[in-house]
């Protein structure tokens, strides 16, 4: 456990290694594993906190959410290039700058006022990794208040992303929905399992099977 909670860095940095984390082979044999998902009643967004957490940074003027934190930090870790924008923002507001999308690859465009080619801050979603309802689902029913609100919260379960994404994968696990770019499947899953060792929430057969798929190449895992 204290492995896990040392290696996961937030999801800020250069091209498709923003989902990095350990191997499969570091974590998979630490999981709970569940033959299949079953839903359990109850669960309802609002058991994970009334929205965003606002926390007040040191260098801050003003405490800021959780997403605002999550643009700022994205848009200020992109590579400057002569396609991307130096990030400007006021207060906790992302004003304009560039953003990789980890699902896609693609680098997202943001100015607050429009203009061609370009995204609101609206336009961008802030995914939970580990979906909120899957992480109910799979242990985390029997959680404090206090620790759903942390787990909806915690930065390296976070990524901002296009909201078509976000809104596709909903709140599955790899088994039923992975990134569209290929080159970042294996990452998402250990990135997923990584997740679920930290927080101590079971992982299902289907998923470890797909996981697993994924990664077989880089860490010669079996499939089967």
């Amino acid at each position: 456990m204290i492995l896990a909670l040392t290696v996961l860095p937030a999801l800020h940095g250069p091209s498709h290694r923003l989902l990095a984390s350990p191997p499969l082979a570091d974590t998979l044999p630490h999981l709970r594993i569940l033959p299949q998902r079953s839903r359990v009643l109850g669960y309802e967004r609002e058991a994970f906190g009334e929205g965003w957490q606002s926390t007040l940074r040191p260098g801050d003027t003003e405490p800021c959410t959780t997403r605002q934190h999550l643009l700022l930090d994205a848009a200020r870790a992109t590579p400057l290039s002569p396609s991307t924008d130096s990030p400007r923002s006021e207060g906790c507001h992302l004003i304009a700058g560039t953003i990789l999308d980890p699902y896609s690859g693609k680098d997202l465009v943001i100015r607050a006022d429009g203009g061609p080619s370009a995204l609101r801050p609206r336009d961008i979603d802030i995914d939970h990794i580990f979906p909120l309802s899957a992480a109910w689902d799979l242990g985390a029913f029997a959680w404090s208040r206090e620790r759903r609100v942390a787990f909806a919260n915690d930065p390296a379960n976070l990524v901002p992303t296009l909201k078509a994404w976000n809104r596709e994968k909903s709140d599955a696990l790899p088994s039923e929905w992975l990134p569209p770019d290929p080159r970042v499947r294996c990452d998402y899953s250990r990135r997923v399992a990584a997740l679920a060792l930290r927080w101590d929430l079971a992982l299902t057969e289907p998923d470890l099977s797909t996981m697993r798929r994924q990664c077989w190449l880089s860490e010669w895992l079996p499939t089967a």
